[in-house]
């Protein structure tokens, strides 16, 4: 589990996710907020609310953020008429999924930690 995540950190889309984190324009701020959206879905995809054979493994959880949080970029892209760049939702997706995989990552190495 542990190296699914970490190889979809090392995977080619951390660098355009790193270069908007780095961005100064109006997305300075923008990125942390994908960045905790990403962590809270995350969390929230263990929750009892969802089905145990839908939330049992990490790409499923990953899943549900990629899903939850793709939904809410397109609805923005739709609201916006168009004038939203869909490269930056596809960035801001990007972010929440990096950070929910670094939260799988974290989490089965402490999970790890404690059984020894």
């Amino acid at each position: 589990m542990g190296r699914l995540c970490l190889l979809l950190l090392l995977s080619g889309a951390s660098r355009p996710l790193a270069a908007q984190l780095l961005d100064t324009t109006w997305t300075r701020h923008h990125a942390v907020e994908h960045l905790a959206g990403g962590v809270a879905v995350d969390l929230l995809a263990r929750g009892p609310w969802i089905a145990r054979s839908f939330r049992d493994t990490a790409p499923k959880r990953l899943a549900w953020v990629l899903v939850v949080e793709g939904t809410y970029e397109a609805v923005q892209v739709w609201q916006w008429h168009g004038r939203y760049p869909v490269r930056y939702a596809l960035l801001d997706t990007g972010a929440a999924v990096t950070a929910a995989s670094l939260l799988e990552l974290l989490a089965s190495q402490l999970h790890q930690v404690r059984r020894r």
